[in-house]
């Protein structure tokens, strides 16, 4: 795991998120939400470190995604694009795997929106 990853459990709070910076989340294989600031490295800076470097050595997570905050918006927004985590599944399935994250932030002291 890389230094600055928020995991939370049960009655942990979240560090504010910081505009202009790029984050990412990821629910470990425990259901625990994982959160880090999205680290470019390499030529370019093209390459991401991404979301295994979320979870434990194993890099077994169960969904995963982008924390977006939109031009000219104040509230956050998350979404289910990881290309490791977040397989195909049915437009439903997504809505309701986000929506339980969405709550998992909320417990965590961040009020986020969803984007589908």
């Amino acid at each position: 795991m890389v230094e600055g990853i928020q995991h939370f459990t049960t009655g942990w709070k979240a560090k504010k998120l910081v505009k202009g910076k790029k984050y990412i989340w990821a629910i470990d294989e425990s259901g625990n939400l994982r959160i880090g600031e999205e680290i470019s490295v390499g030529v370019g800076r093209r390459q991401r470190l991404g979301h295994p470097t979320l979870v434990p050595d194993d890099g077994l997570a169960r969904v995963g995604g982008e924390i977006k905050l939109p031009d000219k918006s104040n509230q956050w927004r998350i979404n289910d694009e990881s290309g490791r985590f977040s397989t195909s599944r049915s437009k439903e399935e997504r809505a309701n795997i986000l929506t339980n994250v969405q709550t998992l932030f909320k417990e965590a002291g961040l009020d986020v929106g969803v984007r589908f």
